[in-house]
């Protein structure tokens, strides 16, 4: 009987309505009974029955009775029946009213003994998990699933693992919140829910649109970890929270979540390693500590309205600096075992983060705002200064090995800000500065090109800054070989440096005294660029970039008749710039 009906195709068809339904189950049940099935045959036939129906209709008829005799199905231990089960339990939606305990334990009590678990079976277990309220999670269950865990992952495709189910994160999430809570420090319990974070706590923390309630959790159980804990215990827990730091998504939410609920901690961990020179996880916390002030800026380390984030800017800045020279240091002196590149990057972000927060602090100050005390911004500016010198030196020495990009944006962003003429003038001679720049510019690095259009337009206005440059040879071909190369790779990247870059160009021609017939190539290569960014792909391009490259290609241009197809084009950059200037 229960074969020919699963085998109806209008079973399937009327389950699809709940009120035929609902008659139709009424007719297999009068049938069965006729036919004098036991009662827990005629349920077992419901529960096959029910497999073939949609979720809604499961939450709809699946009732107390029923799931009570479900758990005493996968108390029988029998394969067929914890998949028959599994595939029932996940598909109830918060279902109440249902002995959720009773399942939790039935499943856990037949389990333990197994070597290998399907993967629904997993699933509807970390399901009840979610659902048993008062379920509590003990060791041995923790053993248990720590190796549905760890098998499931295994038997996982690469593809599948990236996938893993809701339940799955939001039962690793549960286990680490309940065992915080209830503060279990025994050594098995504690190792087995650092191994569980250690694998889900960064994809935890990435998947999630603000850090999760247990990761405030785990950074105050780290700063007050037990005294007698051993040193590894401690290194291994300090690296977890750096690594899930890493793995923060940025949003306004996240951002004043890390700053209501963990913040001081978190600035307590990293200040401890950043000043020890003996720590074991340096790379680590010089990453964390670059992404967070790169993603969610300086702010988060003000806790409780308080003055500390003077401190942590300025101890951060003064020790990302010293770290970024010790670094430079030994990739200068050929020490391959003591440079380590990793660092010498997150170094040069946080300095970059750092230069952009002084560029805030000078907006405040002139709104009136709070700002930093004098000693403060002494103290960073002599450290940037220093910090210029040394990598100035750095890229004029003859060094065997390509210049690492931390290096170019660090200088790139100290350039754009500080005037080689008036502010490095005490600390490094303007030559050896245009000899740095032209010596980046030949690997067409164009992150250079802020500064580039910063030193052209500060000389604007003095004869003997004019001399410098043409002395340096920033006058000559290479540079433009630089600007060609730079506007045939913008189309696709560093569309916020088209305006400095046509500031530059003018510039350029106009100090170097140039004939305009020099950017024939430079000025077929704008107006590529131009028609390029009007296309459908780029629709999200700035109106003011626009303008700037027209003004850029018509400068060049000159007084001549542009032809039928250039015409075209500027019309349409005309008219998509002054649309996007009126949005």
């Amino acid at each position: 009987v229960v074969d020919a009906i699963l085998k109806t195709k209008r079973f399937v068809a009327a389950m699809s309505s709940k009120e035929k339904g609902n008659n139709l189950v009424k007719k297999i049940n009068s049938l069965i009974a006729n036919a004098f099935v036991k009662r827990e045959e005629k349920n077992l036939v419901a529960l096959l029955l029910l497999t073939r129906t949609n979720s809604q209709f499961i939450n709809s008829v699946l009732n107390r009775e029923l799931f009570i005799y479900c758990t005493k199905l996968v108390k029988t231990n029998r394969k067929c029946f914890l998949r028959l089960v599994s595939t029932l339990v996940v598909e109830l939606q918060n279902k109440d009213g249902l002995d959720w305990t009773l399942m939790t334990e039935s499943f856990f009590s037949v389990i333990k003994n197994q070597k290998t678990v399907d993967k629904n079976v997993f699933e509807a277990i970390a399901y009840c998990c979610i659902m048993d309220e008062h379920c509590k999670i003990e060791n041995s269950h923790l053993n248990i699933l720590w190796d549905l865990f760890q098998q499931h992952e295994q038997d996982c495709s690469p593809e599948e693992s990236e996938e893993i189910s809701q339940n799955h994160w939001i039962l690793v999430e549960e286990i680490v919140e309940h065992m915080l809570d209830e503060n279990r420090n025994d050594g098995d319990c504690t190792e087995l829910m650092l191994c569980l974070l250690h694998s889900y706590g960064p994809s935890l923390c990435e998947k999630s649109k603000v850090p999760p309630l247990w990761f405030e959790k785990v950074v105050n159980f780290v700063v007050t970890m037990d005294v007698n804990a051993t040193e590894a215990s401690k290194v291994s827990w300090q690296d977890l929270v750096f690594s899930c730091a890493k793995s923060l998504r940025y949003s306004s939410e996240s951002a004043k979540q890390i700053e209501t609920s963990c913040s001081k901690g978190l600035c307590d961990l990293i200040t401890a390693h950043l000043g020890s020179p003996t720590s074991m996880l340096k790379r680590q916390v010089w990453q964390a500590c670059a992404i967070l002030v790169t993603s969610f800026g300086w702010s988060w380390t003000e806790f409780n309205n308080k003055p500390e984030v003077s401190s942590h800017f300025c101890i951060w800045t003064r020790l990302a600096v010293g770290e970024y020279e010790l670094q430079l240091e030994h990739a200068s002196m050929l020490k391959p075992l003591l440079y380590d590149e990793i660092i010498l990057e997150a170094c040069g972000h946080v300095i970059m983060a750092s230069i952009g927060e002084m560029i805030t602090e000078a907006d405040s100050r002139e709104e009136g705002k709070k700002c930093f005390t004098p000693e403060m911004l002494l103290h960073v500016r002599q450290s940037f200064l220093a910090c210029t010198r040394l990598t100035i030196e750095f890229v004029c020495s003859e060094i065997p090995r390509p210049l690492n990009t931390a290096v170019t944006k660090v200088l790139a962003s100290f350039l754009s800000e500080f005037s080689i003429w008036d502010d490095l003038s005490k600390s490094v001679k303007c030559e050896k500065v245009l000899f740095s720049v032209n010596k980046i510019l030949e690997s067409n690095n164009l992150e250079m090109m802020p500064a580039l259009a910063m030193i052209f337009v500060s000389a604007e206005e003095s004869p003997e800054r004019v001399q410098d440059i043409r002395t340096a040879g920033l006058f000559g071909d290479q540079v433009l070989l630089y600007f060609e190369s730079f506007f045939s790779r913008a189309v696709y990247s560093h569309p916020e440096c088209i305006e400095f870059a046509c500031v530059a160009l003018s510039s350029y021609f106009t100090l170097a005294n140039h004939p305009k017939e020099h950017g024939v190539t430079l000025k077929n290569l704008i107006l590529l660029w131009i028609e390029k960014r009007l296309q459908p792909d780029f629709q999200n391009c700035k109106g003011c970039h626009l303008r700037c490259a027209l003004d850029c290609y018509m400068f060049l241009t000159d007084d001549d008749i542009l032809p039928q197809h250039a015409l075209s084009i500027t019309k349409a950059a005309i008219y998509h710039a002054s649309i996007s200037q009126a949005e």
